[in-house]
């Protein structure tokens, strides 16, 4: 144990270790946010196929969703 905490202290000490831990931590970060926007993404695109399947009105689906008329247009005709 004393072995792993002295390796510990050593590795915070040496800058390139730093940097890529700080790399990695960035990239794992982007890649979290990455995934919740696509994940969003395709729940906004259910619900507005969902809309449509319900013939509600575009311009309602575009002032409920945030979405502007082509995009919708753009997913009813996906």
């Amino acid at each position: 144990m004393e072995e792993f905490i002295e390796d510990a202290k050593d590795a915070s000490r040496d800058e390139d270790m730093l940097c890529a831990y700080d790399k990695e931590w960035e990239t794992r970060l982007w890649g979290k946010e990455e995934g919740l926007d696509e994940g969003y993404d395709k729940a906004r695109h259910e619900i507005v196929e969902n809309m449509l399947k319900k013939n509600m009105d575009i311009s309602l689906i575009s002032e409920i969703t945030k979405l502007s008329k082509e995009e919708i247009l753009e997913i009813k005709n996906s």
